[in-house]
């Protein structure tokens, strides 16, 4: 039997495994996990040497590798291994099409379907953040369609299906290296359906009612969210909202005069899902965004009120010493825009203290606290500059397709993936707009080259910045195989390419966190069916590998150092068969729980990677896979959504599951 303490510890140790596995992919994978400012530019030799170059072993904690000088547009060199990746860098990358056919679950075609291809700015975390709309067609009578013309050597893309009867499809990740991904067969399915009424705080209908449905699982560039549908209330104050797409979704509800109400996180399967409302009465709070300097309105600004949280409350670092700067992480607050006056009403809100604050990235601005009702307050907005420049090759000619952002460091890394501007240009040239004051990098990335910067630069309040020149050399690459123990490929599996930077100690607190190194950004590629990847637009630089598919233990190299313009051939990855552990959760009545979270928490949690946590579906299923050989607790870490990081005395704290290589076995978690 368990005691107390033991659960407790048992409990917070499964929540550490889910904190510390989400915190690790933010760190590998997010730049935006990383203090701004915090990337110092590589030392000498810290980028590069010449025994890179020579085929020679580097320092003794890296991997031997093979690595050639690569230039610019050279034919493929005779001594390199055969493989389908080499084969598919080779090919013409930037003419492919991506082509298929829309259909519905009998086959038939679907005409008249939107297809839209989307560039994929990070797949982090499970929740890939998707970039605007780079190229659009209509599926023809035969459900087919056919685009090109905007493929880009190292993006990836996701594909979106949409057609006002079906829900929407999305199949991610596109990649050009993989020609197999560009020929896709799309499925519309109707979809599941929330419905629900909305009252006031007497149980009386409430007519025209908005309710809005956001995907929770798309990470947006736009502050509000992803919608993926709307509907109206009727007379009698129900809605429906039709063909949405299985996942967690937000739902809000929005009347003129009434408090907003959102409901969040909201697990959409199955073929009908019921939500209803109360709204109370409303109030709103209004007030005028300005310039700092000449006190002018400033229109287009996106201004959010957000109920301020219980605790944590901070000294406010623009908006007085009442200021909080935690909104309640039960509301997001809602969002609206300034007018050509700089005048904004945020509507919808209950009573009580809220945080007003400028989101987006139109300036650096005040946040305020105010009541629900006030009509005067000021948000100072401190109006950003703008940088001008071009991009060149190393022979001086125009770069005419590439993205570019400013950073505070030099590194790709440094770039939060919202910020990239995709840029096509037959002179090279580009326009940055919104730039702080301060001092920044001008950082590109073009197909077929290394990363490259300028800078640093120093603008001021408003000030234009022109004459920027930015130039790249070719990229590098990265080839390799992997294969299980037995020698055999393993296609399919999943790679992160991922560089190691170095670290200044932080401005804030400087003696606890000094300059040091750590990962934090990465590409993608995936094996062919002969195990073979590869990896293009490599800038010089410290990496390691990580290695992950649902049949095989994974895995990460050990750290390997990339000099310029040159081809990396990295030695056989080898993948030891996984575990797999499968299973049902249940509640005390026996019935499933379709919101849960599963974690497989290690016999003395002596791992030193945690173990990626499984979600349920509709009827309570969960899967871990790629488990390495030994003794696991498998812990339930959310029930219906909600976490349970204490498990109360007497309660099992989930099934003790031992496995070896290539087990599968299953187990039912039930509540008691």
């Amino acid at each position: 039997m368990i005691n107390k303490n033991q659960g407790i510890v048992i409990g917070l140790v499964a929540l550490a495994a889910f904190v510390i596995w989400f915190g690790n992919q933010l760190a590998e994978g997010d730049p935006a996990a990383v203090e701004p400012g915090a990337l110092a530019d590589p030392g000498p030799g810290g980028t590069g040497s010449g025994a890179a170059n020579s085929g020679t072993s580097l320092k003794p904690d890296y991997v031997p590798l093979i690595s050639r000088p690569l230039e610019a547009g050279a034919p493929a060199t005779t001594d390199r291994p055969e493989s389908s990746a080499w084969a598919a860098f080779d090919a013409d990358i930037e003419a492919r099409k991506i082509t298929g056919r829309v259909q519905d679950g009998k086959g038939t075609a679907v005409a008249g379907a939107r297809v839209a291809i989307r560039a994929i700015l990070s797949e982090d975390v499970g929740r890939p953040m998707i970039g605007d709309v780079v190229a659009e067609t209509r599926s023809d009578e035969h459900g087919g369609f056919v685009m090109d013309g905007f493929i880009r050597l190292g993006e990836r893309y996701a594909l979106d299906v949409s057609h006002p009867d079906f829900a929407q499809a999305r199949v991610s990740p596109l990649d050009p290296l993989v020609p197999s991904s560009l020929e896709q067969i799309v499925t519309l399915r109707p979809g599941a359906s929330v419905t629900g009424r909305v009252t006031d705080g007497k149980g009386g209908a409430l007519v025209g009612v908005r309710v809005t449905i956001y995907d929770s699982q798309a990470r947006a560039l736009d502050p509000i969210g992803v919608v993926e549908g709307e509907a109206t209330t009727d007379a009698d104050g129900h809605y429906a909202v039709e063909h949405l797409a299985e996942g967690v979704k937000r739902i809000a509800a929005r009347l003129k005069g009434r408090a907003t109400a959102d409901r969040s996180p909201v697990r959409v399967q199955g073929n009908l899902v019921s939500v209803n409302f109360r709204l109370r009465d409303g109030t709103a709070i209004s007030g005028r965004v300005v310039d700092v300097d000449t006190q002018q309105g400033v229109p287009g600004v996106a201004v959010r009120a957000a109920p301020v949280g219980q605790g944590n409350v901070r000294t406010g670092r623009f908006g007085g010493a009442n200021a909080q700067m935690i909104p309640s992480p039960a509301a997001r607050g809602d969002v609206t825009e300034t007018d050509a006056q700089g005048r904004f009403t945020v509507p919808g809100l209950g009573g009580g203290l809220h945080v007003v604050s400028i989101v987006g990235k139109r300036g650096r601005g005040t946040v305020a606290n105010a009541k629900s009702g006030a009509d005067d307050v000021t948000l100072t907005l401190k109006i950003r500059g703008v940088v001008t420049g071009k991009v060149l090759a190393s022979d001086g000619a125009p770069i005419t397709r590439f993205s570019v952002a400013i950073s505070h460091g030099s590194r790709p890394a440094a770039v939060a993936p919202g910020l990239r501007q995709r840029t096509d240009d037959p002179n090279g040239t580009f326009t940055l707009t919104d730039v702080p004051p301060g001092r920044h990098h001008v950082v590109v990335e073009a197909p077929g080259y290394a990363p490259g910067h300028a800078g640093p630069i120093t603008t001021g309040l408003g000030e234009r910045v022109g004459g920027v020149v930015v130039v790249l050399r070719a990229g590098s690459v990265v080839h390799g195989r992997v294969i299980a123990a037995d020698g055999d490929p393993v296609p399919g599996a999943r790679m992160a390419l991922i560089e190691e930077v170095q670290l200044a100690a932080s401005r804030t607190h400087p003696g606890i966190l000094a300059s040091r190194r750590t990962r934090v950004a990465r590409k993608l590629a995936t094996t062919f069916a002969d195990g073979s990847f590869l990896v293009p637009n490599i800038g010089e630089g410290r990496y390691v590998v990580r290695v992950s598919h649902p049949d095989y233990s994974g895995t990460v190299t050990q750290t390997f150092q990339i000099a310029q313009e040159a081809t990396a051939e990295l030695p056989d990855i080898v993948l030891e068969r996984g575990a797999m552990i499968r299973g049902v959760v249940q509640d005390r009545h026996g019935r499933p729980d379709h919101a849960a979270t599963v974690s497989a928490v290690p016999d003395g949690w002596k791992s030193s990677r945690p173990i990626p946590p499984a979600t349920t579906d509709s009827e309570g299923r969960f899967v871990l896979g790629g488990l390495k050989a030994g003794r696991y607790r498998i812990v339930v870490v959310q029930r219906r959504g909600a976490f349970q990081p204490i498990v109360p005395a007497g309660r099992r704290s989930g099934e003790i599951v031992t496995v070896a290589a290539g087990d599968r076995k299953m187990v039912v978690l039930r509540e008691e």
